[in-house]
């Protein structure tokens, strides 16, 4: 198992890659949520952090090139699902 955790289809070794729009997304938008002291601007930059670490963590889960990226976007899906129920 560990022989093809990290690796893609044709071999190489991936642990990280440059980052894809919902990522750049969620970090814009979570800058912007610090930023902001209150008010609905800050919750609705929040929101749209939120949303787009959602749509990459769903694309790691189906489109991920190995394991590792895989169980890191259901990883970070579950964190999104527990943190609603707090």
């Amino acid at each position: 198992m560990s022989h093809s955790f990290f690796r893609e289809a044709d071999g190489h070794i991936v642990l990280a890659q440059w980052p894809n729009i919902p990522l750049s997304g969620w970090l814009v938008f979570k800058i912007l949520s610090r930023i902001i002291a209150n008010g609905q601007l800050k919750t609705g930059f929040e929101q749209l952090s939120m949303a787009f670490l959602f749509a990459w963590a769903v694309l790691k889960i189906l489109q991920g090139v190995n394991h590792f990226r895989r169980i890191l976007g259901l990883v970070i899906l579950l964190m999104i699902s527990v943190s609603f129920f707090k």
